[in-house]
């Protein structure tokens, strides 16, 4: 699927993951697509900080 990133400085891009993705997974493919380090990459969905473990689909987390 993909998923709709609005960076901090307002730069929105997509990344192509698959649906049972952990949120680390989804870290990791910003980080590639973006040059950064994944350990530095924060997310937040919701006004809530999502959780390296859980997967996409724990935060209602869908395509788009």
């Amino acid at each position: 699927m993909k998923v709709q990133i609005r960076g901090s400085q307002g730069v929105n891009f997509q990344v192509e993951i698959g649906d049972s993705a952990t949120i680390l997974d989804l870290k990791n493919s910003i980080a590639k697509t973006r040059s950064l380090d994944a350990a530095s990459i924060r997310l937040i969905y919701s006004g809530k900080i999502l959780a390296d473990d859980k997967e996409l689909s724990f935060y209602g987390i869908t395509e788009g």
